[in-house]
């Protein structure tokens, strides 16, 4: 039996339960560890690519759990953050790393402009136009999109022990994060933080900023830590938990920001279809 999810199909972006009435969307910024062939692996051998340095292990496996769960469609990109990252602007130092932790990608070294926009171009822009996509088909239903982003940590990172469970991340907008936060509170066995271990002002995340926040739309943006979701059973353990507290709040009749969000929505891409 599988431990985890795993992608092992070559292909931008993978859609679980398209045909889903459901508004919400989960996503995963960083659900595979595959690489193109034709970059030979970067330059990395078979253990550093298996690493967290290329994607966020058993995240997919969570996101996969709670999207069932919530009958939703699930949306996953289909390579490593180290080809391109998908949760970095394009322009920002981050897309294209050369060093991730105490790790050289020599594959990433001295990148031209035309090979960051190859890269872009074919495994990163898909995965962004098919998340505006069905941005669209709900907003077309006359549907409140709800975005939530699963994402996984180390539980040690340069040294420095992360003992805490999961971390909630958020900028301005924490209307559905502060009623998952009241939820989870009264579990007392789970350690939480907010905007740990990474600050998403300061690392400028690019998915929940640009397809969520900015349009107003109400996101979960959540984070756990790697050791939590090694086996199946614990990846289960915890889709159920947060699927279920997320139905709690979305059935609640008081939950009423749902459904009014900014009165701006904006273009997620312009005419000739570039998500910068």
């Amino acid at each position: 039996m599988k431990k985890y999810f795993l992608i092992n199909k070559y292909k931008p972006c993978h859609t679980i339960n398209q045909k889903s009435s459901n508004r919400i969307i989960v996503i995963c910024d960083h659900a595979s560890k595959l690489i193109p062939k034709k970059y030979k692996r970067l330059g990395l051998n078979t253990k550093e690519i298996k690493s967290h340095i290329g994607w966020d292990i058993g995240a997919a496996s969570l996101a996969k759990g709670i999207a069932l769960r919530l009958d939703s469609t699930l949306l996953l990109t289909g390579y490593s953050r180290l080809i391109v990252d998908c949760n970095r602007a394009l322009g920002h130092p981050e897309a294209f790393i050369n060093k991730s932790e105490n790790t050289f990608i020599p594959g990433n070294l001295n990148l031209s402009n035309a090979e960051k926009q190859i890269r872009a171009k074919l495994y990163c822009l898909p995965y962004r136009k098919k998340i505006a996509k069905n941005i669209d088909l709900r907003l077309k239903r006359k549907q409140i999109p709800i975005i939530i982003s699963i994402h996984s940590f180390v539980p040690k990172y340069k040294g420095i022990k992360r003992p805490w469970h999961l971390s909630l991340l958020y900028r301005k907008d924490k209307r559905l994060t502060s009623l998952v936060l009241k939820k989870l509170k009264k579990n007392k066995l789970i350690k939480i933080k907010i905007n740990k271990p990474y600050d998403s002002e300061i690392y400028n995340v690019f998915t929940i900023p640009f397809f969520a926040e900015s349009q107003g739309f109400p996101y979960l943006y959540l984070e756990i830590r790697q050791d939590l979701l090694i086996n199946k059973k614990k990846i289960n353990n915890w889709s159920r938990k947060i699927s279920k507290l997320i139905k709690e709040i979305i059935i609640n009749p008081k939950a009423n920001f749902i459904l009014n969000p900014s009165k701006n929505i904006l273009k997620y891409y312009n005419k000739k279809n570039k998500i910068i």
